[in-house]
């Protein structure tokens, strides 16, 4: 039985070893797990053969505090990407914080609320409905709307995981996301997540909440194949995605709250534009910046239109010295950070003596 549970999961540890991952982002990762679970959090940092990125989100009692992040073995150059990885974060947060719970309670109201607004279409789907006073209380009526409570439980949580992405790494994250869902634009919706235009305009939202830039009508950029649904299951994917909507606002509050909490750090748009200007003289970001200021500017010299001269670096190249650079960057970030830690423990140590 164990061998069957941990599985997948030892193929995803020793993936973790490959040379091929991006060790440059595992330390910045761990730094921001620890701030948001504590200082007992651990980090498996792998890579998944899919090109989207992957967690573990179960928290498995062996292995109490632990975050199990993959991203695209195909995009272990790509620097631009290290902002998924937020999201996937997101997972573990979700299920350590117990917030499952308090957001069931919320859905649970909404669900219902939008079945009894919508009696007519809930008695024609199920056929045997006496009385909508009974819709918490008779456990067929129950039954019947559960399905969309548990749809909009899935949603909430994809949707909290993409708000943690947006307070962690602003704008890149929305760069990030639209890079690795393109290729799955236009597929049938998977009821399980929002529509994907939704979700988009749901970032939107967050991002100005947490004072981050949007890219130029980003939500407009998604779309997906309707999936082909009997009434039922509209009328239940209609309920979920209303209950989904409504609790948004409070999805982002509770994010912020979180992440404030924790002391997790914030992008900065002065430090940002340093570090761009960096970029611009092909040099590597050294000035007090953290992760997500690095892939901010990143981002902004790789959608720069004639960032370098052909003859600085040829455009072919472009994508390329930038990951290098950013890579880079966030070595001496961590160079940085060891040096800062150090250097405070020794003042600590010091007054500590006298």
């Amino acid at each position: 039985m164990l061998i069957f549970r941990y599985h997948s999961l030892l193929g995803f540890v020793l993936r973790s070893t490959n040379i091929r991952n991006s060790f440059e982002i595992f330390d910045p990762l761990l730094r921001i797990s620890k701030c948001l679970l504590g200082p007992d959090a651990r980090l498996v940092l792998s890579s998944e053969w899919s090109f989207s990125p992957f967690t573990f989100s179960q928290v498995f009692p062996e292995l109490p505090g632990f975050v199990f992040i993959g991203l695209p073995a195909s995009e272990s150059n790509n620097a631009l990407i290290i902002p998924a990885a937020g999201h996937e974060l997101g997972h573990t947060v979700w299920q350590l914080k117990g917030l499952q719970a308090k957001i069931e309670r919320q859905l649970t109201t909404l669900v219902v609320h939008y079945c009894e607004k919508n009696w007519n279409e809930f008695q024609a789907c199920f056929n045997n409905s006496p009385d909508k006073s009974l819709l918490t209380t008779d456990m067929l009526l129950i039954s019947q709307w559960t399905p969309a409570l548990r749809r909009a439980l899935s949603q909430s949580e994809e949707v909290f995981c993409d708000f943690l992405g947006v307070r962690l790494f602003g704008e890149s994250f929305l760069h990030s996301f639209e890079y690795l869902i393109a290729p799955n634009v236009g597929r049938s919706r998977d009821p399980y997540y929002p529509g994907i235009a939704k979700r988009a305009q749901y970032m939107v939202r967050c991002a100005e909440a947490v004072g981050a830039h949007q890219p130029t009508d980003f939500a407009k950029r998604f779309s997906e194949t309707p999936a082909s649904l009997t009434r039922v299951e509209k009328f239940l994917l209609a309920a979920s995605d209303s209950a989904t909507e409504q609790i948004v606002q409070s999805l982002i509050e509770t994010v912020i709250e979180v992440a404030d909490n924790a002391g997790t750090p914030r992008f900065d748009a002065q430090t940002i534009e340093r570090a761009f200007n960096d970029f611009k003289d092909v040099l590597p970001a050294s000035d007090g910046h953290s992760l997500a200021d690095v892939v901010n500017a990143a981002w902004k010299a790789y959608l720069t239109e004639d960032f370098w001269s052909e003859k600085t670096v040829p455009n072919a190249r472009k994508f390329e010295v930038i990951s290098e650079l950013a890579f880079k960057s966030i070595e001496v970030l961590e160079y940085q950070t060891r040096v800062w830690d150090y250097q405070k423990r020794t003042m600590k140590k010091d007054v500590a003596e006298v």
